[in-house]
């Protein structure tokens, strides 16, 4: 009788595999043949679950996004304390050795997607799950006085997503200038500044 193959199961084993190859060798490490020798099977079989690298870089992208989201639903958006917005905040900021071999896959995708539609594309869905996301708890922290309810929200989630996607840059590019106390201060200057109204600037031509 032949062998029921569990093909997420299967998948879930690869993606391990893949995340094994990371934490030790970074994310230039990512090949179809690495990943399938690390899991112990031909690298014909890899292919039938992933075909080529940006597919990996793609699940790999998705895991750590689904995991941020995760981490996410266990703190209370809507306490109204300044201290959970920064804890929900830095879930998306590589803080730690580990997090930061997890952000090398992103930022690899971030680099490949000006030579390729795909990675382009799984660049996109990202953005747009960290922007829907900045944009679901900065409502919520309207609603519970963390932000000044006059706040342009779509601005401020665009704002908030390039604090994110800044600080993690600056993290991947040189750790030893942004600890994890100095992550912290800056996202909790930001985030406290949002209590108040915006300023008002005269723009002159």
């Amino acid at each position: 009788m032949p062998k029921i193959v569990d093909h997420e199961e299967r998948r879930s084993l690869l993606v391990a595999a893949l995340w094994r190859i990371v934490q030790r060798d970074g994310a230039s490490g990512i090949t179809i043949r690495n990943v399938a020798a690390e899991a112990g099977i031909p690298k014909s079989t890899m292919e039938h679950y992933f075909a080529d690298r940006l597919s990996l870089l793609s699940a790999a992208v998705s895991q750590v996004n689904a995991n941020a989201l995760s981490r996410l639903s266990k703190i209370d958006l809507t306490d109204g304390s300044l201290e959970s917005g920064v804890d929900a905040v830095m879930i998306a900021i590589p803080d730690s050795p580990s997090r930061r071999r997890e952000s090398e896959v992103w930022a690899l995708l971030i680099n490949e997607r000006r030579v390729d539609t795909g990675a382009g594309t799984a660049a996109a869905a990202l953005d747009e799950s960290v922007r829907n996301t900045a944009s679901v708890a900065l409502n919520l922290w309207v609603t519970s006085g963390l932000v000044h309810p006059s706040r342009d929200l779509d601005i401020e989630a665009s704002r908030l997503h390039a604090l994110i996607d800044g600080l993690s840059l600056h993290v991947l590019h040189d750790p030893k200038a942004y600890p994890k106390a100095r992550l912290r201060a800056i996202v909790t200057s930001h985030l406290a500044d949002l209590v108040n109204a915006p300023a008002q600037h005269s723009l002159k031509s």
